[in-house]
């Protein structure tokens, strides 16, 4: 299995490297759209891309 495995968010932050963080959200992006996964588990990217979801959650 070709996978990626990133340390937590607050490792990256601490690194305050941001072209770093950029990377590492592509390549997330890139494994996720090829495994067919319409979500990622999560907490900093919280990007909703269906209207429905949205809707249901009151925030």
């Amino acid at each position: 299995m070709d996978t990626v495995f990133f340390g937590q968010q607050i490792d990256g932050a601490a690194a305050f490297n941001h072209d770093l963080l950029y990377e590492q959200g592509l390549i997330t992006a890139r494994d996720t759209l090829a495994a067919a996964i319409p979500w990622i588990f999560d907490p900093v990217p919280d990007i909703m891309h269906s209207p429905s979801v949205r809707q249901s959650v009151a925030w």
